[in-house]
């Protein structure tokens, strides 16, 4: 398992980030290779989620949450474990945080516009809270030629 690459400073700023935007963005992080890998075997299960919510869709028009299964490539422990990652998560919901699931929001062409939620922000307003968040997320954007998937709006979107 490889060290943390980042500064204890670094770290600190990631987790600011995050408390004031919502999201922090860990920029070629994950090797390519690795989530092309994880972008190969994701359609199968985007098409089995797309048949199950046709008629009921639960995150809005042409949007899926598609939880991914924990096998392989997908349960890889140099993605949960981490040490960088786990460092962002702990500073933001605490040494007792628990994965309860590997899952995607994946918005297709069509989709409906979906602000980012404020399931954190009341832990955040004035440092630790006795309340910790339920969920937080780690999203990993696809981008394809094949126009299939769009890319995440986060840029001035309202936060909360």
């Amino acid at each position: 398992m490889p060290t943390q690459r980042y500064s204890p400073q670094q770290i600190d700023s990631f987790i600011e980030d995050a408390k004031r935007d919502g999201f922090v963005v860990l920029r070629n992080h994950f090797s390519r290779e690795k989530l092309e890998t994880w972008a190969e075997d994701f359609p199968p299960l985007l098409d089995r989620q797309i048949e199950l919510e046709k008629d009921t869709p639960n995150r809005g028009a042409q949007r899926f949450y598609v939880t991914l299964p924990f096998s392989a490539p997908y349960a890889d422990p140099q993605v949960y474990e981490d040490e960088d990652v786990l460092a962002i998560v702990e500073g933001l919901a605490g040494k007792d945080y628990v994965m309860g699931q590997l899952a995607t929001d994946t918005p297709l062409k069509g989709s409906d516009y979906q602000e980012l939620t404020a399931t954190l922000r009341r832990s955040f307003r004035s440092g630790r809270s006795k309340h910790h968040p339920f969920n937080s997320r780690s999203t990993f954007p696809w981008w394809t030629s094949r126009q299939r998937w769009v890319p995440l709006r986060w840029r001035g979107a309202r936060t909360w």
